[in-house]
């Protein structure tokens, strides 16, 4: 079973994804976890995702192009 997760923290999954449960799945060849850094897929010099929301106001919203080439 094959598990792709985007993500724009990669590392932090590092400590849940080769520990305990999930580490003896992959080992034994049961699951495969991969995961994507959604500021590889960008094309600006800073690495942007977020974007604001229509209309203004708090909150993050995530770009549609670089979710768009990840997947």
């Amino acid at each position: 079973m094959l598990f792709n997760i985007i993500t724009i923290f990669p590392q932090i999954l590092d400590s849940y994804v080769n520990e305990s449960i999930l580490k003896r799945a992959q080992k034994s060849k049961k699951i495969t976890i991969k995961t994507h850094n959604l500021r590889d897929f960008t094309s600006d010099r800073h690495r942007t995702v977020d974007d604001t929301p229509y209309g203004g106001g708090p909150g993050l919203v995530f770009k549609i192009e670089p979710i768009y080439k990840c997947l």
